[in-house]
């Protein structure tokens, strides 16, 4: 008896790296490959006038170049994290990254040195905002392909969220560059989080490394995160592990993830919550930043009804798709796992615009 649970484990010990080779052979297939400059040119693609024509007139476009072209101008000087602004409003001054998240203008002034600060502000914003689509893309990529052994579908994914009607709203409509920045993150936070779950060792630190560079990215889309699309993954990958030892696991797995990463992007967070005295907090209860004037269903409170009106119909389209696939997982291949998975996204879709729609209190 004991012989045979001896053969059992290397067993499935062998199973387990060979299943581990081969995601890693994956990685490095002619495909795989392949699957980079083809995500390079639809990146190129989607943001061809921008390219053309440099960054476009856009509600924070006027931030985003004011913004860069002075980080970029201290990062080349030396000063590596730059959090004074010193020509902002004709030479007074602003402490925009006490509070505002560098990363992206991090990768802005790479750029910037890259090219030796011979493109024009306007131009290498375009730059960046393309390696910002194509990194969102590798990203997805290198998520879907840890979900299913078809590179085919996980290219396919990966472009549809490159296309993305809001993602591509964000650049071309609102101009919002550190949140369309943060899009390459996402994937890799919730792919780490699927790391936790296999028990990878590697898993936490990846997570935390993930989850403090979207804190230091865009703070609203890790809030959003944190409090709906965590916390719903994590709770279906306890109950797919059906156990609660490895539920347990996973809560401390994912919890040391999120504190480290919490730990690591201190240099921004502490500053931004320690200054708070000195913010005029007040504006952010005028009617623009309540989420009541923005909820799908209470109409007469919007106060930009035309966004809204995107905004509604990008979301109607979600929920529809959700709901076709909710009445297609029936006839899918019978495998569970997949069957849950799509299920899981579907419900939180759905989930996600009820929220948006006032549904919940």
């Amino acid at each position: 008896m004991g012989k045979e649970v001896q053969i059992q484990r290397h067993v499935k010990r062998t199973t387990g790296v060979k299943r581990l080779a081969a995601a890693t052979m994956g990685w490095r297939s002619s495909s795989t490959l392949l699957a980079m400059p083809i995500l390079a040119l639809t990146a190129a693609l989607l943001l061809a006038p921008s390219l053309a024509l440099g960054t476009l007139p856009t509600h924070s476009s006027p931030y985003s170049l004011s913004w860069s072209a002075q980080f970029s101008e201290q990062f080349r000087a030396g000063h590596l994290y730059p959090r004074w602004l010193s020509h902002s409003f004709s030479g007074l001054g602003a402490p925009t990254f006490y509070f505002y998240p560098p990363l992206s203008f991090w990768i802005d002034a790479l750029v910037s040195a890259a090219f030796f600060n011979s493109l024009s502000v306007s131009y290498r914003l375009s730059v960046t905002s393309f390696l910002a689509l194509w990194a969102s893309g590798i990203a997805m990529y290198a998520w879907l392909r840890h979900e299913t052994s078809r590179e085919t579908a996980a290219l396919v994914g990966a472009i549809a969220f490159m296309a993305a009607p809001y993602h591509l709203f964000d650049h071309y409509i609102r101009g919002a560059f550190a949140e369309f920045t943060a899009y390459a993150v996402v994937p890799m936070v919730m792919l780490t989080m699927r790391l936790c779950a296999e028990r990878r060792r590697i898993g936490p630190v990846l997570l935390a490394l993930a989850y403090a560079a979207l804190l230091m990215t865009h703070l609203p889309t890790a809030v959003l995160m944190t409090v709906t699309l965590m916390p719903a993954y994590l709770l279906f990958r306890s109950w797919r592990l059906g156990l609660w030892v490895g539920a347990l696991d996973l809560f401390a797995r994912v919890a040391f993830g999120v504190i480290l990463g919490v730990g690591l992007a201190a240099i921004y967070i502490v500053p931004a919550l320690t200054l708070q005295q000195w913010v005029s907090t007040d504006i952010l209860w005028a009617p623009q930043h309540r989420p009541g004037s923005w909820l799908l269903l209470l109409p007469e409170r919007w106060i930009a009804p035309s966004l809204m009106r995107i905004v509604g119909s990008l979301s109607m389209s979600a929920a529809l798709l959700a709901v076709a696939i909710c009445i297609a997982l029936p006839l899918a291949p019978p495998d569970k796992g997949r069957r849950y998975e799509l299920g899981f996204w579907a419900m939180a879709t759905l989930t996600v615009v009820a929220l948006m729609a006032g549904l919940f209190p």
